[in-house]
């Protein structure tokens, strides 16, 4: 298993992947100079990255790249200069930005109204619009949704120039085909995310967490399942493999961690498995959530463990992607809430045995490897398993050809493959965003 990372190191990565040339690189003023930039840079066959897997942030330097771009001109775009609030209604709990913003500056300007817009993200150099393209929320999905969910409109700059803008400032308002859905998620692999309506929430004033420590995977989310299928509001519910826990808990630079993993009582060979729970409102809501949280899953003594907000927030970062703050090949599948215990058994039993974390309500699983020729023999496991079992599995990861890549194990028949390939042909007719990604 690899060790923590620093901030600035990359995640593994595959022999035939490499760095990008440091100086392709520009950095547009405005919306209509970014749609003016990508229409020659289409022209000239210049391969254009706003988004970067296993790095966040395509402000990190160098961003690793599949060598088949070889010989390509590469750049990587900046929207650092796109950062303006356009509008913010504290009433409706909506604010307008331009993308370029950092999700840390955007919950920084929130916190002075007393509003949240609740993600986690590992890297505080992520941009709203890279958030909104990866479409992974972290760990407060459970509570809130993710991009998805909170992002209520949005305009993306096309390879041919153009500016595109569906949904809108409201809740509930879309009829009709709901155009943003085809960007959040999908990389960039379409188009760049230049601004987005967001739905906001009040800032809780409290949040209470709790580890709980289970014996076996189906322990664990048992306890999960009880606690989703119940009325207790949570803004977490996580399942962690304890060595993922572990590797998180011991990260660079965390200091505030360092007494929480000492609370375990119990030895991750007696509880291999763990729950991060949290609940969140005002102080009285909590200590009743909590409450109940205690009397639906009723556990033995020393394997519940109290966490504090400070420790809780670290853990969430951390959590949001280990595969970036360890230094982890990351492998995720679309899965069955009701499967994963079976599949989080299956990997144990694998050679490597890769660690996991799970998110239940929605139907995440992330396996992680200690690289990419690692991760490649879980997903050469994976397309095995399906195919015993008639159970395809869509899986999303990278491999020797791309950073980040969608794929249905076994594989799936033409329909799907060419209705990706007409969209790709129709938002980016000349293959210049994003070349590296393939959703």
């Amino acid at each position: 298993m690899a060790s923590p990372r620093g901030p600035d190191q990359h995640a593994a990565t595959s022999e035939k992947q490499e760095a990008a040339p440091a100086a392709g690189r520009v950095a547009p003023g405005s919306a209509e100079g970014l749609c003016s930039y990508l229409a020659q840079a289409a022209g000239k066959g210049i391969a254009v990255i706003s988004s970067a897997p296993g790095a966040w942030s395509v402000s990190r330097s160098p961003v690793l790249l599949p060598s088949r771009l070889k010989g390509r001109e590469v750049v990587l775009l900046d929207l650092s200069h796109l950062t303006a609030v356009l509008e913010h209604n504290r009433e409706d709990q909506v604010i307008g930005i331009e993308a370029g913003m950092t999700a840390r500056e955007l919950d920084r300007m929130l916190a002075a109204s007393g509003q949240w817009w609740p993600v986690s993200w590992p890297d505080d150099r992520a941009t709203v619009s890279e958030i909104i393209a990866a479409g992974d929320g972290g760990c407060l999905e459970h509570g809130f949704g993710g991009p998805r969910e909170l992002t209520l409109g949005l305009s993306a700059a096309l390879s041919g120039g153009e500016l595109v803008s569906g949904g809108g400032k409201v809740v509930k308002n879309v009829s009709g085909f709901d155009l943003p859905k085809l960007f959040i998620g999908s990389r960039g692999w379409i188009g760049v995310v230049v601004t987005a309506h967001l739905r906001l929430f009040a800032r809780p004033p409290c949040f209470g967490a709790v580890v709980v420590l289970a014996t076996t995977a189906g322990g664990a989310f048992e306890i999960a399942f009880r606690l989703n299928s119940s009325a207790v509001a949570l803004s977490c519910l996580e399942v962690v493999d304890r060595r993922l826990l572990d590797l998180v808990l011991a990260g660079e630079g965390e200091a505030a961690l360092t007494g929480l993993a000492g609370r375990f009582a119990v030895p991750a060979s007696e509880a291999p498995f763990a729950v991060l729970i949290q609940g969140y409102g005002q102080p009285d809501v909590v200590a009743a959530t909590m409450e109940a949280v205690e009397k639906r899953i009723s556990v033995p003594a020393g394997r519940q463990v109290a966490v504090s907000d400070e420790e809780c927030s670290i853990l969430l970062r951390r959590l949001a992607d280990p595969a970036y703050a360890c230094g982890l090949s990351q492998i995720e599948l679309a899965c069955p809430p009701a499967a994963m215990p079976a599949l989080a058994d299956w990997c144990r039993a694998q050679a490597g045995s890769p660690p996991w974390q799970a998110r239940p309500s929605r139907g995440r699983l992330k396996l992680y490897a200690p690289d990419a020729g690692s991760a490649a023999a879980i997903q050469k496991a994976l397309e095995g398993r399906a195919a015993e079992r008639a159970e395809p599995v869509v899986v999303a990861c990278g491999d020797e050809d791309y950073a980040w890549r969608v794929r249905t194990l076994p594989a799936a028949g033409d329909h799907a493959l060419s209705l990706k390939a007409e969209i790709k042909r129709r938002y980016d007719p000349a293959g210049s965003l994003n070349p590296h990604v393939k959703p």
